[in-house]
Formats: C-alpha cells, structure tokens, sequence
C-alpha cells in the first residue's frame, strides 16, 4: 500500500514524493517462524496527457530507494517481534495509468507499474525477487 502527494504544473506535470510500504504478512519461512518487511520511496514526476478530459492518461515515475529485513517472531514471548539486520537497495518504478474524473477535486484511475530493483544483498534475496509488475488502483483528490 502507498501514498503520493504532489504540485500540479499547468495540468500536466506532477513532481512530487511516494512511498510504498508492505502491509500484509509475508512468512518466510525457516525454523525461526520469519517475516518479510519492506518499504519503498522516492520522487514522484508525472505527465499528465489531456487531464481536461473525462478519461485521460498518466505516464509516471519514480525513483528512490527502499529497505528489506526479515523479522522472527517470537512465540514464547506473547508474539514478540525479533528485529534482524536489513539492507538497503535503489528502486525505478516507471508506469502509466488511466484516470477517470468523477468531480473537480476527485480522481479515480488503474495503473500498472515495473518495479525495478537494483543492490539487494540480503539473505537469500536478489533483486529479481523484488522486481516486477504491479497493479494500482488511484483514488486522487485536490485541486486539479
């Protein structure tokens, strides 16, 4: 799950920030019951193509960096969370999204993104492990 915010220039240029969080459970595995946190953000720019239409298109991308670690829970201790080393790694995400206007200040779109990953040296992670499609669902509200 995620969240962007940023300044619109002339209906067509967005720059901005994103981040990207991991909110579901991800079980790793292993005799120590491990977890799998992770998190991502950076700068947002974004093209805006006929935004004075009802459906319209976006072309965007970010880059930045983001962090992955493992966490064991601990069972015996009323489901204590033991916090293992993480590693940092450079993320580029590039994508593009169709985006409905519904009212002057609310938006809805889908998008689909590639989430490419670069520097991950961590336990049995590659970068490939982390890279890949994803789909979005925009819920957008401001002054467009």
């Amino acid at each position: 799950m995620g969240g962007q915010g940023g300044w619109i220039i002339n209906h067509t240029f967005v720059l901005g920030g994103i981040g990207y969080g991991l909110v579901n459970e991800v079980e790793a595995g292993g005799s120590q019951n491990l977890k799998l946190e992770f998190g991502c953000g950076g700068g947002l720019l974004e093209f805006i193509i006929a935004s004075n239409k009802i459906v319209h298109f976006s072309v965007q991308s970010m880059i930045g960096a983001g962090g992955v670690k493992f966490a064991a829970i601990d069972y015996k201790e009323e489901y204590e969370e033991i916090d293992y080393s993480d590693d940092g790694f450079f993320v580029l995400e590039p994508g593009a999204n169709v985006i409905i206007n519904v009212s002057n200040n609310f938006r809805i779109g889908l998008g689909v993104t590639y989430r490419y990953i670069n520097g991950v040296d961590y336990a049995d992670l590659s970068d490939s492990d982390l890279s890949g499609v994803s789909a979005q669902i925009l819920l957008k509200f401001g002054d467009f």
